[in-house]
């Protein structure tokens, strides 16, 4: 816009030469002083030119408000002057100042006006300049332009106007495109107009809209990718010919050379028309990494996490591959290549996270993997190598593998102490420094006293795991942290800090006393020349006159030199004030420069928090539950010190629940209300902060919507003002007229008042009733929930149980949020389904399961396998055997193939159990060999619950085959498993199995005392929710009351396993209680009722086809027909 004549001007130059200096107020003036002077000139370029460099000035001062002023200006001229350009220009400027202001509706209202110029007066003769500029440019092509310029500014503030105004954008890019062949300016602006418009239906929650144009623009730029190889092969293929064809006429004469040549320079051309329609790699690279990117946070947003999944390895696979062709074909680019390395890594490891979350182990390992290698590349980074120790940890967690999770563990943990021993260090000599140059006392001691603290507390957590620690490098998986780890810290270590820490307070004493014997020294000295210069009065008397004026002297001579010391000494303070200043400001760049790539004190904290809390987790379903309470302790304790409420969130709940599974459910719920007390402060502090933005929020929006005001008064005052200039008569009517049609109106708006007022307070109220919930607490308080209902149902309080889960599931039916989702299946299956099977509404149960399985893709893996394992409990109690037997063998395949442990061995427990109620003694060894695979994995993980839980069913499996003696040595080994780890449920359960398997071994005289510990149990095992087990009880009493030959009382508990088995359609136990029916009758001397019992009992043994209970029950009818 500039022209010649604008630089002849000294105001404009020296406008320019002030703003490239940054003097904006003489920038200002001087440019005005120019506006003017080109106006009066006639100059209306330069003139245009002033106003937009005029405008830009206050835009770098933020004084949005006047830059809007002089756009408005340079606008008005410019539609004056018919100069169209200058209006586009000044209009888009004056938008995006608008936009600072917060005035939307006017911002657009401007491109709508670009728009209409465009449509109208781009052709226009009379502005022949304007012609020339805009004479390639289309029409449609420009309005699409603008409406993508808006369109974006709404999507950065996320308002709904940007859907449909890129909607618009794209029609009418469409629309253009239809009968033109897509060029490389016109690909990219599709690809963008695309990307911003997903971007903005996912920001205003239309994810499935935003997949059709985010999957739009991966198609294209896969397909520009084909194209760009095969342009490049053609390229050299044509290259090498052009060049071939070129020497060879070269050879010959004359012409012939120039005719090679020509040739050359024709191919030559056509190269450059092909090369221009190529893509360059990087853009092809970035396009697809933004477009992947969009296209995850869709699927996110959606919970599509197979699809986020995918997306997620597509774009490592970007980035790896953008990387190779950074380092292979670009120098100076170190920045690029370490940003796109730092994104890499950070995806990776969410890639991780997901996978592990899904129980996608093998991705979740390989990710990790590559991540490690990636770290182990570059320099130390802690920080990283712990994030991905504690997903290596959560991995072998999921499946299973305990003992590796541990051991990862416990190499966070290492690293993390020694950080905190390096930080202490540092801490140390910073101190040792601050104390030579004479810092605060007091100050001194409280860092002292908080050093010693964290010393203590460390030297507490180090005592733990010193032993573990010693054996954490066996693996060669990490070697560059083996580095990290060597040192390791011994008690000597800390006591050697703490000696440092004494020495440094040694010194500031002694310091502090050096300081007190200088002063008195000095003192001392002005005392004793005092004393020297005193005359001796009986001496010399007749010179006292003479002596006195001599001393006034040096009395004055010393004020002056006392005066002299003291501004020496505030010199001297103020300089030793300055150095220090400067020693302080030169420690904290080192402390800073130090401390660059290393964790901060705080972060440490963090992560050795959850460090804590999941070897606590680990040491939990490890057996090791002593250990897991301290752990936990520890982990509350250092949340305390941080106050990160989260993690102490995590580990209390954790707490609560080992609490719970320990049979200590007051501690457990004690724990569990402190939690909520603290909850319900920090939410009550959120809300009031939530209010208080909203108000601000609110005070804007009134101080933007007064100039509106103040327009709409103004045009109010002129409608006045001509209703006034009427006659008088009319005007004298018409008031009176207004007085009563004023009166009525100062009605309706106090009406309309009353209104506003009653809605503004609905909608405060509205605000109030809104839980704006802390994220993370919204999930612990479900959580909290959960861990009630589980607590309430195992004291049998089924109805509480219910009604928190139910009110809970209302709940999350609104929730989109994935982890929340979650938490209703656990619901689901822990709660509700539990209460189904308590209360023997199997179908219901059923029903639960079924549903979560059919949702096959939106469920976890691990969490799909608990539910297959929860179904093989429900056919087992159904006595579908055909059913367990196959989901059973399914699941175990499943497990094995996934590397899941512990569901292994349960699978085998159950694959064992269907065997035995199928097949009976034909398949004992097979049964006995799956029992000793599923016990063998258990045993292995060091899952104590587990392998108490399936010794029993293996004890339950060996009394069903007859096989007392081998169920009797379980039975002991299990008993003192569960008295070693106080497992007061697992206590009872092998007791009673015990005595079970003893029954043949019992004497008459030990009978009550049997009957009376069988009497105990029974109460307790309703509670352990096991039917199959109270049926083996009541089978186990009937048997003993036969031997006390006290038949009414044992046909009496055979009946009550019958009635129980027959509700639980549990046909093993049902037969074997038909037959102890038979037994009780035949001795009551009832002989027919006895044979109808041992003919029921047959059919349901041939029904499950169990050939031990066929034999068993022919031979006892052979007796009863012989009888």
């Amino acid at each position: 816009m500039k022209t010649v004549n604008d630089l002849q001007h000294p105001s404009f130059l020296l406008g320019i030469t002030n703003l490239n200096q940054g003097n904006f107020e003489i920038a200002t003036q001087e440019l005005e002083n120019s506006f003017g002077y080109f106006q009066s000139q006639n100059m209306l370029i330069e003139s245009f030119t002033c106003l937009e460099t005029l405008g830009s000035i206050k835009e770098m001062e933020e004084d949005y408000e006047s830059s809007c002023k002089y756009y408005e200006k340079l606008i008005e001229q410019a539609k004056t002057f018919q100069f169209i350009r200058s209006e586009i220009i000044g209009r888009r400027k004056l938008s995006s100042s608008l936009v600072r202001c917060n005035k939307f509706e006017r911002s657009y209202y401007q491109h709508l006006e670009v728009m209409r110029i465009f449509e109208n007066n781009l052709n226009d003769e009379n502005d022949e300049q304007n012609n020339q500029n805009d004479q390639n440019e289309n029409n449609k092509l420009n309005c699409a332009i603008e409406l993508l310029r808006f369109g974006r500014l709404c999507v950065k503030l996320e308002t709904q106007t940007s859907v449909t105004l890129l909607l618009n954008s794209f029609e009418i890019f469409s629309e253009y495109v239809k009968e033109k062949e897509m060029s490389k300016k016109l690909i990219k602006l599709q690809n963008k107009i695309c990307l911003h418009l997903a971007k903005s239906l996912r920001k205003m929650d239309l994810p499935n809209q935003a997949i059709v144009y985010l999957t739009q623009i991966k198609d294209s730029l896969l397909e520009l990718n084909i194209r760009n190889g095969n342009g490049k092969e053609n390229e050299e293929k044509q290259q090498q010919k052009g060049k071939g064809k070129g020497n060879g006429n070269g050879k010959g004469k004359g012409k012939g050379k120039q005719k090679g040549k020509g040739r050359g320079k024709e191919k030559e051309k056509e190269n450059e028309q092909d090369q221009r329609e190529f893509f360059n790699f990087e853009y092809l690279y970035k396009t697809l990494i933004s477009c992947l990117i969009e296209l995850e946070k869709t699927y996110k947003q959606l919970n599509l996490q197979q699809k986020q999944l995918s997306t997620m390895c597509e774009l490592t696979e970007c980035y790896t591959s953008f990387l190779d062709h950074l380092k292979q074909n670009t120098k100076g680019k170190d920045d690029e290549i370490s940003t796109i390395q730092e994104n890499l890594e950070t995806l990776l490891l969410e890639l991780s996270s997901l996978a592990i979350d899904m129980s996608e182990s093998t991705l979740a390992l390989n990710g990790l993997n590559e991540l490690l290698v990636l770290i182990e590349n570059k320099n130390k980074n802690e920080q990283m190598m712990i994030q991905v120790l504690m997903s290596f940890s959560a991995l072998y967690l999921m499946m299973g593998d305990y003992l590796k999770s541990i051991t990862f563990c416990e190499k966070s943990l290492s690293i993390l102490i020694n950080l905190k021993e390096n930080y202490i260090l540092k801490e140390q000599k910073w101190q040792k420094e601050k104390n030579e140059n004479s810092i605060d006392d007091l100050e001194q001691k409280i860092r002292n006293q908080d050093l010693n603290n964290d010393l203590e507390f460390f030297d507490g957590i180090i005592s733990k795991f010193g032993d573990n620690i010693k054996n954490i490098f066996e693996q060669e998986q990490l070697n560059e942290i083996k580095e990290l780890n060597e040192i390791k810290i011994s008690e000597n270590k800390i006591n050697d800090l703490k000696e440092i820490n004494e020495l440094t307070k040694k010194n500031t004493q002694n310091e502090n006393k050096n300081i007190n014997i200088g002063n008195t020294k000095s003192n001392g000295i002005k005392n004793t020349d005092q004393q020297k210069n005193i005359p001796q009065e009986k001496e010399k008397e007749k010179e006292k006159e003479k002596e006195k004026e001599k001393e006034k002297e040096k009395e004055k001579e010393r004020e002056k030199e006392k005066e002299k010391e003291l501004e020496i000494k505030i010199e001297n303070s103020q300089e030793k004030k300055q150095e220090l200043e400067i020693k302080e400001e030169d420690d904290d760049e080192v402390k800073e420069n130090d401390e660059e790539g290393i964790y901060t004190e705080e972060e440490i904290l963090q992560d050795l928090a959850l460090v804590l809390i999941n070897s606590a987790i680990v040491n939990f379903l490890l057996g090791k539950y002593q250990n897991a309470k301290e752990l936990f302790k520890q982990a509350n304790q250092i949340t305390h010190i941080n106050n990160d409420l989260e993690a102490r969130t995590i580990s209390t709940i954790e707490l609560a629940n080992l609490y719970h599974f320990l049979g200590d459910n007051k501690k457990s719920m004690c724990l569990l209300d402190q939690l909520e007390e603290e909850q319900k402060k920090i939410q009550l502090k959120f809300k009031q902060d939530n209010k208080d933005k909203l108000n601000k929020q609110d005070k804007e929006k009134i101080l933007n919507n007064e100039e509106t005001n103040k327009e709409t008064q103004i045009k109010e005052e002129e409608q006045v003002k001509d209703e006034e200039e009427e006659g008088k008569k009319e005007e004298e009517e018409e008031k009176e007229k207004g007085k009563e049609g004023g009166k009525e109106k100062e009605e309706e708006k106090d009406e309309e008042k009353d209104e506003e007022k009653d809605e503004e307070k609905q909608n405060e109220k509205r605000k109030e009733k809104q839980d704006v919930v802390v994220p993370f607490l919204k999930t612990a308080k479900i959580k909290i929930s959960l861990l009630r209902s589980q607590i309430l149902l195992g004291e049998c309080k089924i109805h509480q149980s219910l009604q928190i889960a139910n009110f809970h599931l209302e709940k999350i039916k609104e929730e989109k949020d994935l982890e929340i989702k979650l938490l209703e299946t656990k619901f689901n299956i822990l709660i509700i389904a539990e209460i189904n099977l308590l209360e023997g509404d199997y179908s219901k149960a059923f029903d639960i399961y079924e549903q979560i399985l059919l949702r096959k893709t939106k469920v976890p893996k691990d969490l799909f396998i608990k539910v297959e394992l929860k179904m093989c409990e429900l056919y087992l109690r159904l006595g579908n055997m055909d059913a367990l037997l196959t989901l059973s063998k399914k699941c175990n395949e499943e497990c094995i193939q996934m590397g899941y442990l512990k569901s292994t061995a349960l699978s085998y427990m159950y694959h064992g159990y269907a065997l035995l109620f199928k097949y009976g003694m034909k398949s004992k060894n097979d049964i006995q060999e799956t029992f000793a695979k599923s016990l063998e994995i258990s045993k292995k993980i060091c899952d104590i619950n587990t392998t108490i839980k399936i010794s029993c069913k293996y004890i339950e499996s060996l009394l069903l085959m007859d096989e007392p003696n081998l169920a009797e040595e379980l039975a002991k080994e299990t008993l003192k498993m569960a008295n070693e780890f106080d497992l007061i449920k697992w206590k009872q359960y092998a007791n009673i199995l015990l005595y079970s398997s003893q029954l043949n071994k019992i004497k008459n005289e030990d009978i009550q005392h049997y009957i009376s510990l069988l009497n105990n149990s029974i109460n307790t095992f309703k509670k352990i929710n096991s039917e199959p087990s109270l049926s083996i009880i009541y089978l186990v009493y009937g048997n003993l009351f036969c031997k006390t030959k006290n038949y009414e009382q044992a046909l009496k508990n055979f009946q009550l396993a019958l009635d129980l088995s027959q509700n639980l359609n549990h046909q093993i136990c049902e037969c074997k209680a038909l037959i102890g029916n038979s037994k009780a009758l035949k001795h009551l001397k009832i002989v027919n009722k006895s044979k109808e019992n041992l003919n029921n009992a047959l059919k349901i043994a041939k029904t499950i086809d169990s050939l031990f209970l066929i034999n068993t029950i022919n031979h006892k009818l052979t007796k009863l027909q012989n009888l």
